[in-house]
């Protein structure tokens, strides 16, 4: 099987969980094999680059699934990573030590992954998916700057998706009906977006 790392990150904004963590964990659960790894990314300014980068030379991935939590109703998958952070604070009450997230970077990159075909295979399903050109310029947006900035120095990473979650217990309309953002979608979601993934590459 493919090397695959997830990622989730720590609940930020007084919340008490983040729907992102629980997609990643419980994907990996479900997997329950050797070449799926996950990791669980803090809320904070400079974190993503030094966890993922060691994450990466351990796992060796060829696949990385990133996600966030973003708006209600909708998942969104991430079509550009902007080189922009918001002067925003962390989960540390810091802000970020720089304008950029890699100042020797690009503006921005186009996802590496194949959103429109991943987008088609979910909204077949029922499943509320919109492709975004705006991942925040808070931590998502730094971790996939990263991800698709730095992953270049790794040659066996061959795609890089990102995608926001509802936040954990809204409500939407999922699959035809109306649904709780909880474990249990979540999980449903994360196993249909993995199928889209493995579709398109075995199709490829």
């Amino acid at each position: 099987m493919t090397n695959i790392l997830l990622t989730g990150f720590t609940p930020f904004a007084g919340r008490d969980v983040n729907a992102s963590w629980i997609a990643a964990s419980l994907l990996q659960q479900h997997l329950g094999c050797a070449d799926v790894a996950s990791i669980e990314i803090p809320v904070e300014w400079g974190k993503p680059e030094k966890i993922l980068d060691r994450a990466i030379r351990k796992f060796r991935p060829e696949i990385i699934i990133s996600m966030g939590e973003g708006k209600r109703g909708c998942f969104q998958l991430e079509t550009l990573a902007l080189n922009l952070r918001a002067r925003k604070q962390d989960n540390k009450d810091g802000y970020p030590p720089a304008a950029k997230v890699a100042l020797a970077g690009p503006p921005s990159i186009k996802s590496s992954a194949p959103v429109f075909e991943i987008r088609r295979q979910l909204v077949s399903r029922g499943v509320p998916v919109l492709l975004s050109l705006n991942a925040g310029r808070f931590l998502c947006e730094e971790t996939l700057f990263v991800l698709e900035h730095n992953c270049k120095r790794h040659a066996e990473v061959k795609l890089v998706l990102f995608v926001h979650v509802p936040p954990y217990g809204t409500s939407l309309k999922f699959k035809y009906q109306d649904r709780i953002c909880d474990h249990e979608l979540l999980l449903e979601f994360s196993r249909d977006l993995f199928e889209a993934v493995t579709l398109h590459l075995q199709s490829g």
